[in-house]
């Protein structure tokens, strides 16, 4: 963490992905005491949204303030699979792990990117590291904080639902000769996640949630422009970790360590979820990605293990394989990484371009007053606000029906708007039915700032 933190500087970006923007803006009119799902339509649990917030009520709305703290969690990620590590196989095993995981070409860029699939991942990672401390310690406090950690993961990203299947079963076979153990063991684990879920519901889950976090994804799943989307886009540069993984799974479940199992089950669960998911966003792939390196660094670690003096020929043959196979990873995966640690934006012309649109924005808009724009990172940074119905706008709120002219419209109405930016989606009739006889101002290709003559002049 404290590399990142000094390498943050040279990286630092207007916004690392699009999406950003709407996580920092939700923080915001959460902060301000806006409610999520009665005023804010959004399609995501709380858990970051509420931090986020919690951050702004004590130092102000600040976008270093919300990556430092996705930093932070990226932290509790390492050193979760640190833990795993040094548990199951000993300091190697985990500086391997821990390499692998930081060379992916994405997870630096996720480590400082305002935004929830990493954060989910390493709270599920902290569950995890619990769970198995349980299994060797047998410490109630290490079980109990593994329910409430998956449940903050889950309503964190509702895809990492997909491993409570396997940390329920690991309890469950942990103590098949003791059924009172067994039970007391459970109800522990599911007392503490429900509790934990229960007062997340309670304090921010109306009972619009319901409808805003399941069917929007659910529909995301039949619209035609998501079909022609690849299988497991994205994972091109990753089958030679994947194929590393299966070694290392296959090598430690032959000698019967029985707790290698959950990396195994949880890659296994989330390679087959995303392969009938379309599109596969590069923060999902974090999902197999994650526990496949700890598989891929067993791999690794057994294989320099038989290079030696004297190793049978196959095993050196073996061992050259996986190193091959590692010298591959790192061939696709650090030209990326170094390009990303290397560029920052501060210096470039698209910079200049996006911070001319905030000062802008600034100087047309009141102080305090609403802002309706697809792309709410230039009103967080001008210290104005979206309103709630309209903050969410993103690529599947719109294929799924759920936002279109109409719905933004009536936020300019309702809330009399009178700067008007858009910036990401492509709009068909919103330019030329709310902002005629306003005054355009174009910047490059797409943004576009409209402001009402009688405001703007």
């Amino acid at each position: 963490m404290i590399g990142m933190m000094a390498i943050y500087p040279l990286v630092e970006r207007f916004e690392f992905d699009e999406d950003e923007g709407i996580e920092l803006m939700k923080g915001r009119l959460l902060a301000d005491g806006h409610s999520l799902y009665a005023e804010v339509w959004d399609d995501q649990p709380p858990v970051l949204s509420a931090a986020f917030a919690g951050i702004y009520r004590l130092a102000g709305a600040s976008v270093t303030a919300s990556r430092f703290l996705v930093l932070a969690i990226s932290a509790l990620l390492l050193l979760s699979w640190q833990a795993v590590s040094m548990r199951l196989g000993g300091r190697g095993l985990a500086l391997a792990t821990l390499g692998i995981v930081i060379t992916q070409p994405f997870y630096l860029k996720l480590s400082l990117s305002a935004m929830a699939g990493l954060p989910a991942v390493a709270l599920a990672s902290a569950a995890l590291a619990c769970q198995i401390r349980w299994h060797q310690d047998r410490s109630r406090l290490a079980l109990a904080a593994s329910g409430g950690l998956i449940a903050l993961a889950i309503l964190t990203k509702l895809f990492l639902v997909i491993l409570l299947p396997v940390l329920f079963v690991g309890i469950v076979l942990a103590d098949l000769r003791n059924r009172r153990r067994q039970m007391r063991n459970l109800s522990l684990w599911l007392v503490t996640g429900a509790g934990v879920g229960g007062l997340i519901a309670v304090a921010w889950l109306a009972p619009e949630a319901w409808e805003q976090l399941v069917a929007p994804h659910a529909s995301a799943r039949q619209v035609e422009a998501y079909q022609d989307e690849p299988w497991l886009r994205g994972f091109d540069a990753s089958w030679a970790l994947i194929s590393l993984a299966a070694a290392g799974a296959v090598q430690r479940l032959r000698r019967r360590q029985w707790l290698w199992l959950y990396p195994t089950v949880w890659t296994v669960i989330a390679l087959v979820m995303l392969l009938g998911h379309r599109p596969v966003w590069y923060h999902q792939r974090l999902l197999v990605l994650v526990p496949a390196a700890i598989l891929a660094a067993s791999a690794l670690v057994e294989a320099l293990r038989w290079i030696r003096p004297g190793a049978p020929l196959r095993r050196l043959a073996t061992s050259l394989l996986v190193i091959a196979a590692v010298g591959v990873m790192a061939g696709q995966h650090l030209p990326p990484l170094r390009a990303f640690v290397m560029r920052g934006d501060s210096a470039t012309e698209a910079r200049r371009l996006q911070d001319r649109i905030v000062v802008d924005l600034r100087e047309q808009a009141a102080p305090g007053s609403w802002v309706v724009t697809d792309r709410p990172i230039y009103a967080f940074r001008a210290d104005l606000a979206v309103p709630p119905p309209v903050a969410v706008i993103t690529a599947k709120r719109r294929v799924t029906g759920r936002l279109d002219e109409d719905v933004v419209l009536a936020a300019i109405d309702d809330y009399r708007i009178d700067v008007v930016l858009l910036a990401r989606f492509d709009w068909s009739e919103l330019p030329e039915r709310p902002v005629d006889g306003w005054q355009p101002t174009r910047y490059g290709e797409r943004s576009v700032l409209y402001v009402r003559k009688e405001t703007g002049q």
